[in-house]
């Protein structure tokens, strides 16, 4: 579960928040599948959290 909305989060982060409908679904998808694809072969050994000190 914790992959699937990871997933799902950097994909519409990637896609700027746009809003999803029928003619974006198709792309959101496709990077679920990509992230799903990388965390399938290396977990979370790739993922970098950075953070925007500026803004606290």
């Amino acid at each position: 579960m914790f992959f699937d909305i990871l997933a799902e989060e950097l994909a519409r982060r990637d896609m700027q928040d746009a809003p999803i409908d029928e003619h974006n679904l198709d792309e959101l998808n496709r990077r679920i599948d990509e992230y799903m694809t990388e965390f399938e072969a290396h977990g979370t050994d790739h993922v970098q959290v950075t953070t925007d000190t500026d803004s606290y």
